[in-house]
């Protein structure tokens, strides 16, 4: 747990120093999200498992597991931050934008957009704030860069993975199934 603590610490951080680069990767973005989120799911799937089963192996998958599924609920989390529906999640579409949080797609786009778009993106997120037409055009320069697309993949990919962490114990299939539609909520979720 405070192994745990310790790690969500450092991503909040990372994530709040992120705000003030250009030029975070997207090996760093996944770096942050993975102590601040991933170490959440993590400990709390490592702790449960201790506490089930006592079982190392089981201890060790189940922390792999929560670690993935935390990331992908981050990922999820980036992608509602900026094209969710704000009747639905209570915040304006493109809040993230707004507050220039580096979310995946946000780092995704500066690290392989070209042309006009990656122009657009270093112009507006030099600006001390933003304005609403700010946002439209960082949504256009998302949509160029094939961000959205992007991170919908790389969170589909992270729910198989912590499905697959999972597969190698001796979680029975009717466990598994409810694990699945876990992954699945929140690779659906809206808010």
């Amino acid at each position: 747990l405070t192994r745990s603590s310790l790690a969500m610490l450092e991503g909040q951080y990372l994530d709040l120093e992120f705000e003030t680069r250009l030029d975070v990767t997207t090996d760093e973005y996944m770096g942050m999200i993975s102590r601040k989120t991933g170490a959440l799911m993590s400990c709390a799937m490592e702790m449960g498992a201790i506490v089930g089963s006592g079982n190392r192996e089981m201890t060790t998958a189940f922390a792999e597991a929560g670690w993935h599924l935390g990331n992908l609920f981050q990922i999820r989390d980036d992608v509602l931050g900026i094209w969710g529906e704000a009747a639905t999640t209570g915040k304006p579409t493109g809040s993230d934008i707004l507050r220039k949080k580096k979310t995946f797609p946000v780092v995704h786009a500066f690290e392989k957009g070209q042309g006009a778009a990656a122009a657009t993106l270093r112009r507006v997120y030099q600006k001390d704030s933003l304005t609403q037409q700010d946002v439209e055009e960082v949504l256009e320069a998302l949509e160029v860069s094939g961000a959205r697309g992007e991170a919908e993949a790389l969170a589909g990919r992270l729910g198989q993975q912590a499905i697959d962490a999972l597969m190698v114990t001796e979680v029975g299939p009717e466990h598994m199934e409810e694990f699945e539609k876990v992954v699945s909520f929140l690779l659906r979720r809206e808010r």
